[in-house]
């Protein structure tokens, strides 16, 4: 993306409201995908076909693993490894989310989704809690802001 399409992308941002008007931004890059941060001391088994993610859970990030399609066996994350993309920093897990619809609408808004998909505000991006997709709302929001 050239930096006139970065730019473009900031100040659409900055007038955004909520993540349903960024849909055509984004097509809902964070229902359809997660990642795990490595580190040297990451638990992880890549198995031939399924990879072993050691991470500790909230009962809430437990639930948006299963929507996801994850195995959860005590602290574990299992995946299909089919489904994971590793770079040197971290291992991308590509997997849609089973409240997402083909509208990218998720079907259990506005009460029953996770709370780690209705948390995420400009104030919690900035904080770090969350790990922002490429094409996240609040991503392009911290850089225009950053900028001003």
């Amino acid at each position: 993306m050239d930096t006139t399409d970065e730019t473009s992308l900031r100040q659409a941002a900055l007038a955004c409201e909520d993540c349903v008007g960024w849909l055509q931004h984004c097509e809902a890059e964070c229902c359809t995908l997660f990642h795990f941060i490595l580190t040297p001391r990451a638990d992880i088994d890549y198995g031939t076909d399924v990879v072993h993610i050691h991470a500790f859970m909230s009962p809430d990030l437990a639930r948006y693993y299963e929507l996801h399609g994850a195995k959860l066996e005590g602290d574990f994350v299992i995946v299909p490894r089919a489904a994971c993309v590793v770079t040197p920093d971290m291992l991308t897990v590509n997997l849609r989310c089973t409240a997402l619809g083909d509208d990218l609408l998720c079907r259990l808004h506005p009460d029953g989704k996770p709370e780690s998909c209705t948390g995420l505000t400009l104030e919690t991006a900035e904080d770090e809690e969350y790990d922002l997709t490429p094409r996240c709302l609040f991503r392009h929001k911290l850089a225009a802001e950053r900028e001003r």
